[in-house]
């Protein structure tokens, strides 16, 4: 990877790899609270459960992005700046347009952005969510310089004209926090005749006029967590899990307990045998991540795994381990059916790895059963964000998904044909080159959705289940809510999201949203026998 030092460049001078990367870089987050609760995670909906099986993840692999070298440090954003200004480079015209009032004027726009996500009070969800759209604003504009062809008043008036968008979810059981795609046509027609009113640039339109913009409207979502849910242990445990899937056929999706109910009656037809699955088709060109299978890339899924583990150690004892630690920490309550399915085999996994040589940061841990507890306290928790996450991607059509918390994400990378999920190494907002690597995922989702626009028909989901009125109103109304889905009875929230005041509270919540549950079943049998 090559190096981005040197002096400071005259605004004369044209921008360099080495700006891009200064002028993007991010502010840490920090929650104004000392505690906050996820109001977006929920465990698997009944749209979730019916998803047939050819449509659901089977395999989770972790990865690299593409254009990266063997032999490098995965988790290095560094790359994804080389990446960016290479590609860059293909556009001559638009890179000798990056001097003077141009230059200026984009390291002023992304000051703003950057300023704006300081003053931004986080608590839960929404302050990441509102840091991220700003964070999508400079995307925005490093990957309109890769895309397009843009002239000189093009480029002075970065705001004025439409092309990508931030766009809201309309769905209800696999609800996204944020889109990203294309504008419609209209509104790009509308602000084109705006700047040619008032003689701000030519018209942003004969740029896109080729591209299938109802195909291309969402390219990408993200999922927003708060900042608890970014503990790296988080990460780690879904890594871990991810490597169960490999070795052990680990199955991570739920099972709808009813049998043939209306609602998702087609879902039901794929499952008996009555009806054919309707899969989407995946782009010829290899865009996003390169997988790391056990079998061949062990070192590099092994070397993720001890990195993480070291971040685990510097994020919750800065000066060294705190030997009293473990005496301190409760017991996990997150039990149930997954739980009790994984324990065994997440055992074995981390003996397994305690005999690797490279794994010595597994020798700071004194007590294997406590980090063992550690990692279980979040099994079911990022199973369910799995779950989401995936969801989105089915129920949109989308090959990319982000996972962020803001200071910590990652990039599931979705192949349809085999239902395998890659997922990338823990990506940190504080690492010069984050703002650049998701403007790269985001022009790979670009090039990604051109292609299968020209081979595929719009795929409109015909698994999403259909509203009656001969379901009962509670039903409906549980069914059809995002953020407020049936709880399985078992469930019990993330110990981590609460403190010693929540919990009766939501014990009875739980038990509420459980008859809830049972209620809807019961709710798709009286379905079954009306219809």
């Amino acid at each position: 990877m090559s190096s981005h030092s040197g002096a400071e460049s005259t605004t004369t001078s044209v921008m360099t790899a080495a700006e891009f990367e200064s002028w993007t870089l991010t502010p840490t987050l920090i929650p104004s609270d000392d505690h906050t609760n996820s109001t977006s995670t929920r465990p698997p909906s009944f749209y979730d459960k019916h998803i047939p099986k050819a449509l659901q993840p089977k395999i989770i692999y972790l990865g690299k992005p593409h254009y990266q070298p063997d032999s490098s440090d995965i988790s290095d954003p560094g790359f994804a700046i080389d990446h960016y200004y290479s590609q860059l480079c293909k556009r001559p015209d638009v890179l000798k347009l990056l001097t003077g009032t141009v230059r200026d004027d984009l390291r002023s726009r992304w000051k703003v952005s950057l300023q704006f996500i300081r003053q931004l009070d986080i608590q839960n969800e929404d302050g990441v969510v509102d840091a991220e759209k700003q964070v999508a604003s400079i995307v925005y504009n490093l990957t309109s310089l890769l895309l397009f062809d843009l002239s000189k008043d093009q480029l002075e008036n970065f705001g004025n004209w439409k092309a990508l968008a931030t766009h809201s979810s309309t769905e209800t059981e696999a609800k996204a926090d944020i889109l990203l795609g294309l504008h419609k046509k209209a509104a790009i027609l509308q602000s084109d005749s705006q700047n040619s009113s008032q003689s701000r640039c030519e018209a942003i339109w004969p740029l896109l006029q080729h591209l299938d913009l109802d195909f291309m409207r969402h390219l990408t979502s993200m999922e927003c967590k708060n900042l608890k849910l970014g503990d790296p242990m988080g990460y780690l445990a879904l890594l871990l899990l991810s490597c169960l899937t490999q070795q052990v056929q680990l199955d991570l999706w739920p099972k709808a307990h009813c049998h043939d109910c209306g609602k998702f009656r087609k879902s039901h037809e794929v499952q008996f045998g009555r009806a054919t699955v309707q899969l989407p088709l995946d782009s010829p060109e290899k865009y996003g991540l390169t997988t790391l299978p056990l079998s061949s890339d062990a070192a590099d899924v092994n070397a993720e795994i001890g990195r993480v583990l070291d971040l685990v150690l510097a994020d919750r004892h800065p000066d060294g381990l705190d030997p009293d630690a473990t005496k301190k920490r409760r017991n996990p309550t997150n039990t149930g059916e997954f739980y009790d399915r994984v324990r065994q085999p997440m055992l074995n996994l981390l003996r397994s790895l305690e005999s690797q040589p490279t794994m010595e940061v597994l020798d700071q841990f004194d007590d294997k059963s406590e980090l063992l507890n550690d990692i279980m306290r979040w099994v079911n928790t990022v199973r369910d964000i799995f779950i989401q996450a995936c969801a989105q991607l089915i129920r949109h059509n989308l090959t990319f998904c982000t996972v962020t918390s803001y200071n910590n994400s990652y990039l599931f990378h979705r192949n349809r044909k085999t239902g395998d999920i890659t997922m990338s190494p823990l990506q940190s907002s504080s690492k010069a080159g984050h703002i650049i690597q998701r403007a790269v995922w985001l022009s790979e989702s670009f090039h990604d959705s051109k292609d299968r626009s020209e081979i595929d028909d719009q795929w409109d989901d015909p698994y999403r289940g259909v509203k009656s009125n001969l379901l009962p109103d509670p039903a409906v109304s549980s069914s059809q809510e995002g953020d407020d889905p049936e709880l399985d009875p078992e469930y019990q929230p993330n110990e981590s999201d609460l403190n010693d005041d929540d919990h009766e509270a939501i014990k009875d919540e739980v038990n509420a949203h459980g008859q809830k549950a049972l209620g809807e079943q019961r709710a798709c049998m009286l379905f079954n026998e009306r219809v």
